[in-house]
């Protein structure tokens, strides 16, 4: 079967909208320890299920975020998004710190009710004005390290094929790890077309294959295109 004959399964507009919650509530229905193969390593089951909680969290967050936006206006947000954080920064750096006194006194007097949001009522009321201030700019600087870290990440090529079902291969990739790390076995031997069903299998399709049906069925169009998938996926691994 040649790639022609698999429709591509291009994820933008077919990956869900999918709650944090639900992640979690679709993989705690699943018996995660029968999807792996036999070993002779321990697996801890508490430890499986996190990994693969923040693995489908991270992708549908991805995919979602974003979604069909050409790389380079992709970047042109990004860069933005940078420089007004860097801004904003340098704008509260030189903020008296007087005037954080009168943001936290107009807080506490202000009619806002925060008993409904006890996390943000800890923030103002807990902490003095210099802490307000020393919390937000930290997070807002670990903030503005992680843009510098994304945009520092190469821009596909603008020439050329795209490539396929990227979002799809991005959660391949993070379950091989997550494979591997619990099993000790090498995630791309376990995925291999077989002649005689005139498809793909092994374990690790197997377990990718489990997941997806079970988590994100909408992404699932047929085995070969799957086993396809994981193959591209895999094929630096």
């Amino acid at each position: 079967m040649s790639d022609e004959d698999v429709p591509d399964l291009s994820l933008y507009g077919r990956w869900p909208s999918l709650p944090d919650h639900r992640v979690a509530d679709r993989l705690s229905s699943i018996n995660l320890l029968e999807l792996l193969p036999a070993s002779d390593r321990e697996v801890d089951e508490a430890r499986l299920y996190e990994d693969l909680r923040r693995a489908f969290t991270r992708q549908v967050r991805n995919a979602g975020h974003l979604a069909g936006l050409p790389p380079g206006e992709k970047r042109r947000r990004l860069e933005r998004l940078e420089r007004k954080t860097k801004e904003l920064l340098d704008t509260l750096d030189e903020t008296h710190p007087e005037a954080w006194c009168d943001i936290a006194n107009a807080f506490e007097n202000s009619r806002i009710d925060t008993s409904t949001d006890e996390g943000l009522n800890a923030r103002f009321t807990l902490l003095d004005p210099n802490d307000h201030r020393t919390r937000f700019v930290g997070e807002l600087s670990i903030l503005l390290r992680a843009m510098r870290r994304a945009l520092d990440i190469p821009a596909p090529p603008s020439v050329g094929r795209p490539p396929k079902n990227r979002p799809l291969e991005n959660l391949i990739e993070d379950l091989a790890s997550t494979y591997q790390s619990h099993t000790g076995k090498s995630p791309s031997s376990g995925c291999y077309y077989a002649a005689s069903i005139d498809s793909y299998t092994g374990p690790f399709f197997g377990f990718v294959r489990a997941l997806i049906v079970a988590m994100v069925p909408s992404l699932f169009h047929s085995d070969v295109a799957l086993g396809k998938a994981i193959q591209r996926a895999l094929k630096d691994w």
